[in-house]
């Protein structure tokens, strides 16, 4: 299925500040497109989106699954922080795999987004997941070996 301009412009958009904003999109397809784009760069996932068609309230989901790396116990609190500080009644899930904020005024959303993205990033906020990092390494070796040969 092909994209269509505003599509495209809200994939290019997203490539450039970092994070998805789906508050006035439904379509799968760019959710899919910017999840493997993150994926090829070892970035994590940030989107935006409605909690419902006419709320006040964004939420901010963020996934460390396209990166070999996890939220490191500091990075969690600093996330934590972050939502504490972005709303007055903080609904948060943390893990070190990702985190989704259920509860921030979409006036904040935009910047809350930029410093999820930011805070995911940062060096001493992320820990590497040396087992995955080990398992690609003999996965892909082995392949590019074997087109070596």
């Amino acid at each position: 299925m092909e994209l269509l301009g505003r599509e495209r412009s809200a994939i290019e958009n997203a490539r450039r500040v970092g994070y998805l904003d789906q508050r006035n999109q439904s379509r799968e397809l760019i959710r899919r497109e910017y999840e493997r784009w993150c994926w090829c760069l070892k970035i994590p996932v940030v989107r935006i989106t409605r909690r419902s068609p006419c709320s006040r309230f964004s939420r901010i989901i963020l996934d460390m699954y396209t990166t070999p790396n996890t939220l490191s116990a500091e990075g969690q609190e600093a996330a934590t922080r972050l939502c504490e500080q972005a709303s007055t009644t903080p609904e948060r899930s943390v893990s070190p795999f990702g985190a989704e904020f259920r509860s921030v005024p979409n006036a904040l959303a935009a910047k809350f987004a930029r410093d999820v993205f930011h805070l995911a990033t940062s060096l001493g906020f992320y820990a590497p997941d040396l087992r995955l990092l080990e398992a690609r390494r003999r996965k892909y070796g082995q392949r590019r070996s074997a087109a070596v040969a």
